[in-house]
């Protein structure tokens, strides 16, 4: 699969970055399960980019379900927290580090809010950044 990396979400559009990846691993959500549901993808060594020795990025979603009481006092509700990370490998990785690090917490963090949003929403509207 290919993303569109937009390196930046709250300011004027930039020209997205297209990076190559692989899905590495998907377990789906199933009722009843006490483990978490996890998809994760990295970079595609056989995509066009950077070749895996100079840079190898990681993402990992892991989405936990459980349930709580409602906000109201009034009954119960499920909940899904989303938890997800990302490990890179390489010696770009440390470039990535220094010089992107900011940014690349703040693309997360619009990220993590946009699926909030979608999936609030009842997954009724894209959300375009």
């Amino acid at each position: 699969m290919t993303i569109h990396l937009n390196w930046n979400p709250r300011g004027p559009k930039t020209k997205p970055a297209d990076v190559a990846l692989v899905v590495t691993e998907f377990d789906p959500p199933k009722d009843g399960r006490q483990t978490p549901a996890r998809i994760a993808w990295a970079t595609d060594p056989s995509g066009k980019g950077l070749p895996s020795w100079l840079l190898y990025a990681e993402r990992v979603h892991e989405f936990h379900e459980f349930v709580e009481a409602a906000a109201d006092g009034q009954g119960y509700q499920r909940v899904t927290q989303v938890v997800s990370w990302e490990s890179q490998r390489g010696p770009l990785a440390y470039v990535v580090k220094w010089f992107m690090g900011k940014k690349f917490r703040a693309c997360l963090q619009v990220q993590a809010e946009d699926l909030t949003a979608f999936v609030e929403k009842g997954g009724e509207k894209k959300v375009d950044r």
